[in-house]
């Protein structure tokens, strides 16, 4: 995969929650998972994308924000953006989009680059789900592909503003252990913590 400049770095934020961990969930989300790039209609596609440019431009501040490149960022070759979508409606043919994530294989790690879910919808389960699913198809060969970004992955990597208590609590019951800090990662004087999940078979 291709490196990434410490501007692009930057603009890369993981953290679906804004809130304090204290606060109760609320009843969880139903929602279909999908790739972007597995989805049939290109006329979709185009929909789900620009909900996702203005969802992320919604959420984070405009140096945290990658909603001016973000059809740019999605087309690297080892990236998958997996979207949450709620179900259509029977008497609506329109795609709402609940959340995405964004993340890239390399030879032995997946690395997650961002994960946003739509104010209205946090709390309820979404942002899990779809990091469930990124591990899950981490986990997994990718068909069709003989590089070494195709093979399994042996573990799932993120960075996250430690002061984001409630993003740090979800990664960590999902597994996750902070290894480093990356001073400076987001701006000076604000740091990131470097986490790390293990998907090496048991």
């Amino acid at each position: 995969a291709a490196a990434h400049s410490e501007e692009q770095a930057q603009l890369t934020e993981d953290s679906e929650y804004h809130y304090h961990p204290r606060e109760p969930a609320l009843a969880p989300l139903a929602v279909e998972l999908h790739a972007l790039d597995e989805l049939g209609s290109a006329r979709e596609r185009e929909a789900i994308v620009m909900q996702c440019e203005s969802i992320e431009k919604k959420s984070f501040p405009k140096l945290e924000s990658m909603s001016d490149f973000m059809r740019s960022e999605i087309k690297g070759r080892a990236r998958t953006l997996l979207v949450a979508l709620l179900p259509r409606e029977a008497d609506s043919g329109s795609t709402v989009v609940a959340g995405y994530l964004l993340f890239e294989r390399a030879a032995l790690v997946a690395h997650i680059l961002k994960l946003c879910v739509a104010e209205p919808m946090r709390r309820r389960g979404v942002g899990r789900l779809l990091m469930e699913a990124a591990a899950q198809r981490a986990r997994a060969p990718v068909r069709g592909r003989a590089s070494a970004a195709a093979r399994p992955v042996s573990a799932m990597t993120l960075h996250v503003d430690p002061d984001r208590a409630g993003a740090v609590a979800l990664y960590e019951k999902m597994g996750f252990r902070e290894v480093s800090r990356r001073l400076d990662y987001y701006c000076v004087g604000r740091h990131a913590a470097c986490m790390e999940l293990d998907l090496s078979p048991c």
